[in-house]
């Protein structure tokens, strides 16, 4: 089991939390790079079919490598900190994906895209959100019936 989090904060700044059922992570993440679309392109290319997926989240001073591997259905994600893992958890594709499409519309809803960019400094990912959205649609209609 994993759940993910991510909310704005101060501008500049969000926090991302991750949970694997008995332990949290909770990171500040500067503006620096582009956190959440990171995750988020992530997420997509696991989708697609890859087996591996990296980004890095500043938080100055220091930074965090993310590093999510696909075994079958099941996605690790570990996080690294000076090449020391300080946390993983897994959790199946799908449901992790559909955790970030819905992190994704909470912040547009309570930010809106001019809040978003504002705080953030970047704009609202759009057009990720959208082709997560198609590969979350495509992925549902590929599981078996019940």
């Amino acid at each position: 089991m994993l759940k993910v989090s991510y909310r704005l904060r101060d501008h500049g700044w969000a926090t991302a939390c991750l949970f694997n059922g008995s332990e949290t992570l909770t990171l500040s993440v500067s503006y620096i790079t582009p956190a959440l679309d990171d995750l988020i392109d992530a997420i997509i290319v696991l989708l697609l079919g890859y087996e591996r997926a990296d980004f890095r989240w500043l938080t100055e001073p220091g930074d965090y490598h993310i590093r999510l591997v696909r075994h079958g259905e099941v996605i690790r994600l570990t996080v690294l900190e000076r090449s020391q893992e300080v946390f993983s958890g897994e959790e199946r594709l799908l449901p992790l994906a559909v955790q970030v499409r819905s992190q994704l519309r909470q912040l547009r809803h309570t930010h809106g895209l001019l809040g978003y960019q504002t705080s953030w400094r970047r704009p609202f990912p759009i057009e990720a959100s959208k082709r997560l959205e198609t590969l979350i649609k495509e992925a549902k209609a590929k599981l078996p019936s019940p």
